[in-house]
């Protein structure tokens, strides 16, 4: 017996470009993002999760604890938006306490203010996985914000860091003649 399958329905929206989308996805260095809509009103919570599928058409998952997503009503709303680069934002229950921590989008999404991007998504997937909700939703409107939220880190040295943690490897010569108790 076969499982049944489930397909999405892929439109491609040409609304925000490849390099825009990736611009967005660079803003992102962590797992948190938060995600907003319109309820008849401002609703958010924070993502435990998110993930890009795919580039062209534009699409993301993010995951959802499930009684906060059931508490902002997102199973329900049809279009949301997804905030990057959002690592000081305050706690989730302080977002619309005033209204200069966010605005409002000409469609009605809540738009956070101290983000690095956000993507304006249509959801074509919602689903109760474990105790998350997921949902898959594909990107149509997308900003990155001009000064980054983040500040950038240099790469590590990674050959450096091991050699550190390591301390000083002798030559294999010398690690042999001190087995056999040479000089």
């Amino acid at each position: 017996m076969s499982s049944p399958r489930h397909h999405l329905r892929v439109v491609r929206a040409p609304e925000i470009s490849t390099d825009r989308f990736r611009s967005a996805l660079a803003t992102h260095p962590t797992g948190l993002v938060a995600v907003t809509g319109d309820a008849g009103g401002p609703v958010g919570v924070v993502a435990t999760s998110f993930a890009q599928v795919s580039l062209n058409p534009p699409l993301v998952t993010v995951s959802v604890p499930a009684a906060s997503a059931a508490r902002a009503g997102l199973q329900q709303l049809g279009w949301v938006v997804v905030h990057l680069g959002c690592a000081d934002l305050p706690p989730e229950e302080t977002w619309f306490d005033s209204a200069d921590g966010w605005t409002q989008l000409r469609t009605g999404e809540a738009l956070l203010s101290a983000v690095g991007a956000w993507l304006r998504c249509r959801v074509e997937e919602s689903r109760i996985l474990g105790d998350h909700v997921v949902l898959v939703a594909q990107v149509v409107e997308g900003h990155v914000n001009e000064v980054p939220v983040v500040a950038s880190v240099p790469e590590p040295d990674l050959h450096a860091l091991t050699r550190d943690a390591l301390g000083p490897r002798p030559r294999v010569r010398d690690r042999i003649t001190a087995r056999l108790g040479r000089p």
